[in-house]
């Protein structure tokens, strides 16, 4: 069985990636670096893809 995680709250990409959840937001919201899924009550969720980008973005800083 596969047991990677494939979903992850902002609180997951903050821990691995050590950008600060506000910095997150206004990246997703300014420079549309980021595209979560929401649920019905608008709790974000990250994607790999998102993951990725957010690490790269990081490598940068």
């Amino acid at each position: 069985m596969n047991n990677v995680n494939t979903l992850f709250s902002i609180k997951d990409l903050e821990n691995i990636s050590r950008i600060k959840v506000h910095t997150m937001r206004i990246w997703e919201k300014r420079y549309k670096l980021l595209s979560p899924k929401r649920t019905d009550t608008n709790i974000r969720f990250y994607n790999l893809e998102n993951l990725k980008r957010i690490i790269e973005r990081n490598t940068f800083i």
